[in-house]
């Protein structure tokens, strides 16, 4: 599934944009991820995308760290239940 070897990739490009403070490619990145999400109905990682949006175009940083954590454990998650299908 592709969705399962891009993501790690993703959530690094979001790490990346929010040590750099890169607001623009933060924004960017996350869309990716949220459309990506929603394509393969893991609502859960695409809602916190959403909050990671919201809180990067508010430039609220501190916000943004917290929710990649949480996003790396729902990606865990999901990824646990598609080896369990395949």
């Amino acid at each position: 599934m592709s969705f399962i070897r891009n993501v790690p990739l993703m959530i690094e490009e979001i790490k990346d944009a929010c040590s750099e403070k890169d607001y623009e490619f933060l924004s960017i990145y996350d869309h990716t991820l949220m459309g990506a999400s929603e394509n393969v109905s893991a609502e859960s990682m695409k809602d916190i995308g959403f909050d990671i949006q919201i809180a990067g175009k508010a430039r609220r940083i501190k916000e943004v760290k917290p929710l990649i954590e949480k996003l790396e454990i729902e990606f865990e998650k999901l990824k646990n239940i598609s080896s369990d299908i395949v």
